[in-house]
């Protein structure tokens, strides 16, 4: 017993009690820094889901608030585009200029401007003053998520968790921002329960949401203001944004845009192997004999169909250099969106011409191309926890 005592004692380095050995000292350091990740995801999950509520409703009543302060069907929609489009160039401009400053600045920089926003639709009753809150402002009517917060919030998520946590925290990002949306779609419908309550018309009950938007941007800023101060990419850029990457994140970016516009075994083979059944259910629409069958291939292809997005960002930020990622983010995701506007018009034109679903046909044959062209194009173009 001595003896093994003694071997026990020998067994301890120098310098260190029983309870102190190197050991345990990495395994309380890796704890506290997993802790410390786990915090930072968290953070940006609520603030997702804070933003996503916001988007839900406000996307659905700012039409609605345009039509009950008198303007024209034309107005609404110049509104309505001018918003699509300042939001995109935000977006892009951050995401190529966020490598000078650190994430968080931005982030709550983007908070007081989202506020601004939401005070700014609830105040305002005119034309050129919506107009102009409309083009600098965050608001998206959009059914993506393309605003000024998206990039930072990639590269953060990125930055924070290892290259095998990336994909499962960007499927968590991408879940809770779909149910919260969800979930701020049926908010909705408060203006009409507070008209039927309170009495007051259905435009103050609108301009009171847009003021619920805004206290929305307050308490996700203070969500925001809990990351670390110091957080930015690993590497300061002295030149462009996009460097070595350039290539991969337009040819990205091009394909993607042809995917919005027509409406694991590896990341990109996920992409790919999920998205082609769903283009294909899309593609049988207009054949099936009912509408049983319709709402059975609908339900197949809306459980497929997005089983591509936290894949997807998860690989874009995998590619290019850490200080790349806010620009690859805003870059990959900005023309996407601004090609899904061109979607409406020309599945018009069609119907037009024919009340056969040719749009859906269309719209099915441009995603596959899409899923074919990324598989030839970067399927050896590995992340790295892949790469062995």
């Amino acid at each position: 017993m001595r003896y093994a005592a003694r071997i026990g004692a020998r067994q301890i380095p120098d310098g260190f009690p029983p309870r102190r050995c190197p050991v345990q000292i990495c395994r309380s350091t890796w704890e506290r820094t997993l802790d410390t990740e786990t915090n930072h995801v968290n953070r940006l999950l609520v603030a997702k889901g804070l933003r996503a509520f916001g988007d839900g409703y406000v996307s659905l009543l700012l039409p609605l608030y345009l039509l009950g302060l008198g303007f024209s069907p034309l107005y609404v929609g110049i509104i309505a585009t001018t918003t699509l489009v300042g939001s995109g160039l935000l977006t892009l401009a951050v995401g190529l200029h966020a490598w000078r400053y650190h994430y968080r600045s931005l982030l709550l920089a983007a908070s007081v401007l989202m506020a601004l926003t939401g005070f700014g639709f609830a105040f305002f009753t005119q034309f050129w003053p919506l107009l102009l809150v409309a083009l600098v402002g965050t608001l998206n009517p959009s059914s993506g998520d393309v605003s000024v917060f998206l990039p930072l919030e990639h590269a953060v998520l990125a930055r924070v968790v290892s290259d095998r946590q990336r994909t499962a925290t960007f499927a968590r990002y991408s879940l809770v921002g779909s149910l919260l949306a969800a979930a701020g779609s049926l908010a909705a419908a408060l203006p009409a329960t507070i008209v039927s309550v309170s009495g007051v018309s259905s435009t103050q009950a609108i301009q009171a949401m847009f003021a619920l938007y805004a206290l929305i941007a307050c308490a996700a800023g203070f969500v925001y203001r809990g990351l670390p101060g110091a957080l930015a990419a690993e590497v300061q850029q002295p030149v462009a944004p996009l460097q070595q990457s350039k290539k991969k994140v337009y040819t990205l970016a091009a394909l993607f845009s042809l995917d919005a516009f027509a409406g694991r075994f590896g990341l990109v083979n996920t992409m790919v192997y999920t998205h082609i059944p769903s283009s294909v259910c899309l593609i049988l629409l207009p054949f099936v004999p009912s509408v049983a069958y319709a709402i059975a291939l609908l339900f197949v292809r809306s459980a497929l169909s997005q089983m591509d997005v936290p894949t997807r960002s998860s690989y874009v930020m995998a590619i290019v250099t850490p200080a790349e990622r806010p620009a690859a983010a805003s870059i990959t995701s900005v023309p996407r969106s601004l090609a899904s506007a061109l979607s409406p018009f020309l599945a018009g034109w069609m119907l037009g011409l024919s009340s056969f679903g040719w749009p859906l046909v269309v719209a099915g044959g441009v995603k596959i191309a899409y899923d074919l062209l990324l598989l030839a194009l970067f399927r050896k173009v590995r992340p790295p926890e892949e790469e062995n």
